[in-house]
């Protein structure tokens, strides 16, 4: 097949590439991640992810009080020692978690903890939930003070059902910084229990810098791709998505192609 579709594809420049292990880089459904990055602080950091990172050598730790927190508040994750490495894994190679504060932190522009730094460890002592969720939370610190010196507290666990319905901050199975003729490119792939893939591309640098575009493994009949952007895809495994692409948009060259091949 590659040989049917070297014609509908160019030639890429690879600057970066990572690969998760399967435990982090799998989630319950791609259809959930859809529009997940595309606000412009999700976007934001994103760009920022692809930078060199500095040399980190701290380790996240949670306590086991930040973890039920979490449970309570932000997602059911199943077990501690997954979410600590997922944490572990947004921090030092995506950048998605930021220090607000000498005590305050932030993941994905969203969900709110707390931490202390001791021995070169992060400790995350808890987590207050996401803005998204709980408006309060843009008004951190007067929360707290409230809770600290009043009987009544701000409650900030979530409805069970809420809960069910959101997920741990998605880490890409695969991802690649590329070059093509005219642009810099990053494409992160995410996949889910029924092996479905999101493809999510970003423009980093060229004519249309800033524009992100979803693209769904079992949606090949989405509007066009460029050539180097198939070429992205089938180095991560969408060779049939990118044959049938071509076959929806091109059909008579792509016949052409397979006669001229087969010696007809």
């Amino acid at each position: 097949m590659r040989g049917i579709l070297s014609k509908f594809t160019k030639q890429i420049y690879i600057e970066q590439y990572f690969s998760c292990l399967p435990l982090y880089g799998r989630v319950d459904s791609v259809d959930l991640l859809s529009g997940y990055f595309q606000k412009p602080e999700l976007k934001n950091i994103l760009v920022q992810g692809t930078q060199n990172l500095n040399d980190r050598r701290e380790l996240l730790v949670l306590t086991d009080h930040a973890y039920d927190r979490w449970n309570q508040r932000v997602a059911y994750s199943r077990e501690k020692i997954i979410l600590e490495n997922k944490l572990n894994i947004l921090y030092s190679l995506f950048d998605r978690i930021k220090f607000v504060t000498r005590e305050i932190g932030i993941i994905d522009k969203d969900i709110l903890f707390t931490y202390e730094q001791e021995n070169g460890r992060i400790i995350i002592t808890t987590f207050y939930g996401r803005l998204s969720q709980n408006p309060s939370l843009y008004h951190f610190e007067a929360m707290r003070n409230y809770n600290h010196q009043s009987d009544d507290f701000i409650e900030l666990s979530l409805d069970e059902t809420i809960l069910s319905s959101l997920f741990d901050p998605p880490i890409p199975a695969q991802r690649m910084i590329f070059k093509g003729s005219t642009s810099l490119y990053l494409i992160d792939k995410y996949i889910d229990m029924e092996q479905r893939s999101l493809f999510v591309l970003l423009v980093l640098g060229g004519p249309e810098k800033g524009l992100l575009r979803e693209i769904f493994s079992d949606g090949p009949l989405c509007e066009k791709i460029e050539k180097s952007v198939r070429q992205a895809l089938m180095l991560l495994g969408g060779e049939d998505f990118v044959y049938k692409h071509v076959a929806f948009h091109y059909p008579e060259e792509l016949n052409k192609r397979i006669r001229r091949l087969k010696g007809e």
